[in-house]
């Protein structure tokens, strides 16, 4: 007894302390058993997980891929590495990933879930610079072959922002004489009072798109509002209602001649 009653204390002891989201639920829908950290991770108490389906947790876009996968549990099969996202009870989502071993004769299901969604979020920035970067080695390729032509400009500036799923940029070259920036494409087209003069501007009153050329790398402006800008910036940035922006240099015989910019 004293041996049985040790091997119990030491499940206990793993699932309550574990930093993984343990569960046992049952066939009808409804945790029965749940860890400290559901609460944890997700903020809801054990009690109002308890008390309600565990659908009405999960992010309605995802609830088709739960009930699939909760029939193949049903069915005797175990699952691995399945992802979902459940709703916090402040209304953040969490992505979660799922190893469940299903017991049919009890209709319950033992389950584990673990956070991924500091991962999910770093997936999603990598895909968004590994996108950023096709796009502007397109950038380059296209302007290479137009040789500056002035009508090809609208349609680099247009599919570099289709590929990456934006709607807002600009294509500007510097003069010959290297000491301006000429304007080139925008889009959306520019507004009937966007000033003259930033159309024609002076290099040094845009020290980031300056910062880019002079380097040949991206330059990256997160927040308008916390980084320091010149006042010509300051007007493009009102005019154009930005709030963070990306220069990326286009570099043309192994030099920086324009930059492309992408809100």
């Amino acid at each position: 007894m004293a041996g049985k009653e040790k091997k119990l204390n030491t499940k206990e002891l793993f699932f309550n302390y574990t930093t993984e989201m343990a569960c046992i639920a049952g066939f009808d829908g409804y945790f029965k058993e749940l860890n400290p950290a559901w609460s944890r991770v997700l903020g809801w108490s054990t009690e109002e997980l308890l008390a309600r389906p565990w659908n009405d947790f999960v992010h309605p876009d995802d609830l088709e891929a739960t009930d699939s996968i909760t029939t193949t549990i049903v069915d005797g099969k175990e699952v691995h590495s399945f992802e979902n996202r459940y709703i916090c009870k402040d209304g953040s989502v969490k992505w979660l990933s799922w190893n469940s071993r299903p017991y049919p004769e009890e209709g319950i299901l033992f389950g584990v879930a673990r956070d991924i969604t500091d991962q999910k979020r770093a997936d999603l920035h990598l895909r968004r610079s590994k996108n950023r970067t096709r796009a502007f080695l397109d950038v380059s390729r296209r302007l290479i072959k137009a040789e500056y032509q002035e009508n090809i400009m609208q349609v680099v500036v247009d599919n570099a922002l289709d590929a990456i799923g934006l709607e807002t940029g600009a294509i500007y070259f510097l003069s010959e004489d290297g000491q301006s920036l000429l304007l080139k494409a925008t889009a959306p087209p520019l507004p009937v009072d966007f000033p003259k003069e930033l159309q024609i501007a002076d290099l040094d009153d845009h020290p980031h798109i300056k910062k880019a050329i002079q380097t040949g790398k991206h330059v990256l402006i997160q927040d308008t509002n916390k980084t320091k800008l010149t006042q010509p910036e300051k007007s493009v940035v009102s005019i154009r209602d930005i709030h963070s922006n990306l220069y990326l240099p286009i570099i043309i015989s192994g030099r920086a001649n324009g930059v492309l910019i992408i809100k």
